[in-house]
């Protein structure tokens, strides 16, 4: 499950809670078990919230680290060290490959 539908899920399930809050005689004790799951359900969207913008920050950064490794590349092919310049290469190709990858699968979501 993305964070998205974590997102969805967790509006169903508090919604789903305030419709039998309705319905349930009220008392003290439910009242603070309703005021708490309310306290829970919003530090969590939270986190989920904050864990959705430090994803697309880290993807939207892959492409900066990926021109720094060819840039070393560059220079250890230069130098005459081809196995180092070769893996810095190798590294550059496979954190655009999974740039891309992440990119657009992130790109297709609804926000």
């Amino acid at each position: 499950m993305d964070i998205n539908e974590e997102l969805r899920a967790l509006e169903r399930k508090v919604e789903v809670v305030r419709r039998l809050r309705d319905l349930v005689p009220s008392s003290p004790e439910g009242e603070r078990q309703y005021a708490e799951f309310i306290k829970n359900a919003e530090a969590y969207r939270q986190s989920l919230v904050r864990h959705k913008r430090i994803r697309k920050a880290f993807i939207l950064s892959l492409p900066l680290v990926a021109s720094l490794n060819m840039v070393a590349a560059a220079q250890k092919l230069s130098e005459g060290e081809w196995f180092l310049g070769a893996v810095n290469l190798a590294v550059a190709v496979f954190i655009l490959s999974t740039w891309k990858r992440d990119f657009l699968k992130f790109g297709k979501r609804k926000e």
